[in-house]
């Protein structure tokens, strides 16, 4: 797992990477917490211009377990 993470809020989304200059849409996690339905939403952008490569919904007992998950599968 990396040894550092760079984020960013916008408005409802938090938006992760490993990079100091965060393109939004290249190599970078989405999540947004509904507060409606309890889930945590995210996507993974792993190319700019192309549609995510992954689209998950988790109820909220799981989505920082995911979240974990998702650092180790990425190597981040």
């Amino acid at each position: 797992m990396g040894d550092r993470l760079f984020g960013y809020t916008s408005m409802y989304t938090l938006v992760i990477s490993v990079y100091d200059n965060i393109d939004p849409r290249k190599e970078t996690l989405h999540i947004i917490f509904d507060l409606n339905s309890n889930e945590w939403h995210f996507k993974y952008f792993a190319v700019p211009f192309k549609d995510p490569e992954f689209v998950r919904t988790y109820p909220v007992e799981i989505g920082i377990d995911k979240f974990d998950n998702f650092l180790k599968m990425t190597d981040w």
